[in-house]
């Protein structure tokens, strides 16, 4: 058999007649009777042996017809053909099949190839109202088709839980190997139960090798205890009820996306929690997280509206740069959805979206333009958002700096607000429309005086109804701007407590807890920095300003008196 493709290129597996029919017999227990099973898969497919020998070991009616009629109506046939029990990738459900009140007869349907969606163990899993109908199978061609299950899945149930092992199957989490160590991957390090690591099969169903692949072989086919077992390049764990989940491929389950770990079954994970949403593949595009997803029939998915879904959900670092809202995904034969031709028909867009001839640009965005492409290496589309280019806070600050330089006034907060050059373009225009002269004079002085700062930081505090006198005032560096402007867009970032348990009880010291005031006044005396707060209060060289205050602000130190804890 050859596996799909869909990780690389499809490999021949050598499958023994044994490997097999103890596939076939380890069903037998854990599949509910069925009348009339559908030959869906491509005979490329592995899985079209199971379709095939499966029914007919049962003395069960197996059900073909001409594929072309299957994508073109599968419900249809299903219910023409009186089909009551189906195998099928949670792709071809989510696209083809959709609900279960599309299918009225089907009572059993098996899922296997890719990880189940959301959507999916929602509609046919069973719940109070709704009886059992949807199995999770697990297995990759090494291992003859199914080697784990997860019977009658109920609604609600996670998607990335692959069920117990075959009774002809054994299951171990090894510690992933090394990339840079390539033989790491010939011996198998053991983890105990529920550390995450690399899902590695045994037992009768595994398959004798690749053929004529002698470096793949050495480096999947290897043994422990002295029996053969495979590694499957899939990262996993069991649980303590001995069912195993699986987090998705190791290769690209996980990805690095400036300097972050992102998993990227987290994001299309929270993809699907947006309403209309029934197909979602999250990958890493040049530098940039980029989500496709394909809404429900009827339903109407807003691009903006699931960035949002996403920023409630998700870390700043792992909200996808881009949603690409799809009619339809290619396919690969086996039902699979085509990663690879997806991908590549997106870059290709990309590319030609910034081939394109930007005619009638001003000035100003022929300037921004410049801006951009200098920090961001791409000749940015005016109406793309600049952080599927990779912009950051960082970079929003350095493409101020550029911009001021080049004498427009934007400020890094009102960059990531904008989002597009086209946006960025009409606030500069609106500012230089309002001041057309003071772009122009708006010299930096090689000496700056900080004392300028004064004015504009009294305006502000006395908006906010504060009057106390200040210490000094001076711009922001950049670093500090980076974490500021991170803090403005996420509440809580960088925001940092320090507890501290004061006990004066053995030397009867009443007054521990305001001995420690005190002291922390004192050192706050001595060092500005404790005695800083910071406004956004505009500058030639920052978006926030430092005010530095006379006395530490009373308001950060909590005491509790009497609690478990004073600090």
């Amino acid at each position: 058999m050859y596996t799909s493709g869909s990780t690389g290129l499809p490999k021949g597996v050598g499958v023994s007649h044994r490997a097999a029919t103890q596939s076939l017999l380890a069903h037998e227990a854990l599949i509910p009777r069925f009348s009339r099973f559908l030959q869906f898969a491509a005979p490329s497919f592995d899985v079209s042996v199971f379709e095939i020998f499966f029914p007919l070991a049962r003395g069960a009616t197996l059900i073909a017809c001409h594929r072309e009629r299957l994508l073109n109506d599968l419900p249809g046939t299903i219910n023409l053909l009186s089909v009551d029990a189906c195998e099928l990738t949670p792709t071809v459900v989510g696209s083809l099949l959709l609900r279960r009140a599309n299918v009225p007869g089907l009572k059993l349907l098996l899922t296997i190839g890719e990880m189940l969606t959301r959507p999916v163990v929602d509609e046919f899993g069973y719940s109070d109202d709704r009886p059992g109908m949807l199995y999770g199978m697990y297995g990759p061609t090494e291992a003859a088709i199914h080697c784990t299950a997860y019977t009658n899945m109920a609604a609600g149930a996670k998607v990335g839980n692959i069920g117990r092992p075959f009774s002809t199957v054994s299951c171990l989490i090894a510690a992933i190997p090394d990339p840079a160590i390539p033989s790491s991957a010939e011996t198998l390090t053991i983890l105990p139960l529920g550390e995450i690591g690399e899902l590695v099969l045994g037992g009768t169903q595994l398959a004798d090798g690749y053929l004529n692949r002698e470096k793949e072989n050495r480096l999947a086919f290897v043994t422990y205890d002295g029996q053969p077992a495979y590694r499957t390049g899939d990262k996993g764990r069991i649980l303590e009820d001995g069912t195993v989940e699986v987090m998705g491929r190791i290769s690209a389950g996980q990805v690095k996306l400036r300097g972050q770990r992102v998993e990227l079954g987290e994001v299309e994970e929270v993809v699907y929690k947006h309403r209309g949403i029934e197909l979602a593949f999250a990958s890493v595009l040049e530098g940039m997280l980029v989500v496709f997803a394909r809404a429900a029939k009827g339903e109407v998915v807003v691009v903006e509206e699931v960035l949002e879904t996403c920023a409630r959900w998700l870390s700043g670092y792992m909200v996808p740069s881009e949603v690409v809202v799809m009619t339809q995904f290619p396919y690969l034969p086996s039902g699979k959805i085509d990663k690879k031709k997806l991908e590549a028909e997106y870059l290709r867009s990309r590319a030609e979206d910034g081939e394109e001839g930007q005619g009638g640009e001003s000035e100003t965005q022929k300037t921004v333009v410049r801006a951009v492409r200098a920090l961001l290496k791409v000749k940015p589309h005016p109406t793309r958002r600049l952080a599927t280019y990779g912009l950051d806070s960082l970079t929003a600050i350095r493409l101020a700096s550029h911009l001021r330089s080049a004498r427009l006034r934007i400020s890094p907060t009102e960059i990531l607000e904008a989002e597009t050059v086209g946006e960025i373009t009409r606030v500069c225009e609106e500012r230089l429309s309002l001041s057309p002269g003071t772009a122009d004079d708006d010299v930096v002085p090689e000496v700056f005086d900080f004392s300028v700062l004064d004015a504009p930081v009294r305006e502000v505090l006395a908006q906010m109804g504060v009057h106390e006198p200040f210490e000094e005032v001076m711009p922001c560096t950049p670093l500090q701007d980076a974490m500021l402007l991170e803090t403005a867009v996420e509440k809580g970032a960088y925001n940092n407590f320090l507890e501290l348990r004061v006990d004066g009880g053995a030397t009867g010291d009443g007054d521990a807890a305001a001995r420690v005031v005190e002291a922390l006044r004192e050192l706050a005396g001595w060092n500005g920095v404790l005695r800083t707060g910071f406004l956004e209060v505009e500058s030639e060289w920052s978006g926030f300003t430092q005010v530095i205050w006379p006395a530490l602000d009373g308001s950060q130190i909590i005491v509790e008196e009497g609690g478990e804890s004073e600090g």
